[in-house]
């Protein structure tokens, strides 16, 4: 089953950093529907919020989730 998801991620700022992001969504076959990119409004750790809105299999969820942790990236909702 396909679900719509949103997610929202801290992407240090430093060139790169949303198509590393974007990859693991690439990965496992996301459909990317939006991406809402924060880059004037920093977190207070000095990281970039980003909002990105997708679609995927249930399946994948976790996975998804475990590839942009593993590649340095937080994962706020």
């Amino acid at each position: 089953m396909v679900m719509r998801l949103s997610m929202d991620l801290e992407l240090p700022d430093i060139p790169g950093q949303l198509m590393l992001a974007l990859e693991s969504f690439k990965k496992y076959n996301g459909n990317i529907i939006s991406v809402v990119h924060h880059r004037d409004r920093k977190t207070p750790r000095g990281t970039i919020l980003v909002q990105i809105v997708f679609e995927i299999k249930r399946s994948k969820i976790e996975s998804v989730t475990k590839s942009l942790q593993d590649n340095g990236i937080i994962v706020v909702r």
